[in-house]
């Protein structure tokens, strides 16, 4: 239903962004068995670069769909990652989604283990602050070991020295 949403001219935006916000909120809510009927108006929703923004609630639903979610997440983040110079803020909720997605699958989630490394160290996972520890959670919920999630994840460049012995206190808490 929200591809018919009409999204009108510059004054209903705000209207529009409302109604998708709230649409995807409800959705959100709505049983697995549900949501699985829908993975095409998932995937829809997911390519719409104004839209996902608004429907970063039901997103994460993709864990739903157990490993075979796995792809959409990953892109989430990979296509947020894209316009993290150009997007404000924005960027952040679909690869929130993304993240929040993969951490709901746990165990399932594991074939993602070695792809999160990979973007952990091209730099297109965000390595800081509560990115950091959900990332952290996922891993782990998935399945990785702490020993081997922390060469990953561990801060590098010019506050690396400084801030090292606080980031694994905080590592070994999460």
């Amino acid at each position: 239903r929200l591809q018919r949403i009409p999204s009108g001219e510059p004054e209903g935006q705000l209207i529009f962004k409302n109604q998708v916000n709230r649409a995807a909120l409800a959705l959100s809510f709505l049983p697995r068995e549900t949501i699985l009927k829908h993975r095409d108006d998932l995937d829809w929703l997911s390519r719409q670069e104004t839209l996902r923004v608004e429907a970063k609630d039901v997103l994460p639903r993709y864990a739903d769909f157990g490993a075979d979610g796995i792809p959409p997440l990953l892109w989430l983040i990979d296509d947020a990652h894209r316009f993290r110079e150009t997007n404000g803020k924005a960027w952040q909720h679909p690869y929130l989604a993304g993240l929040i997605g993969l951490c709901k699958l746990g165990a399932e989630g594991s074939p993602a283990i070695r792809p999160l490394f990979d973007r952990l160290d091209s730099g297109t996972i965000v390595n800081f602050g509560m990115y950091n520890r959900l990332l952290v959670h996922a891993l782990v919920r998935m399945g990785a070991k702490p020993d081997v999630i922390w060469p990953h994840v561990q801060m590098k460049g010019k506050f690396a020295a400084k801030d090292a012995e606080r980031e694994r206190k905080d590592f070994a808490r999460e």
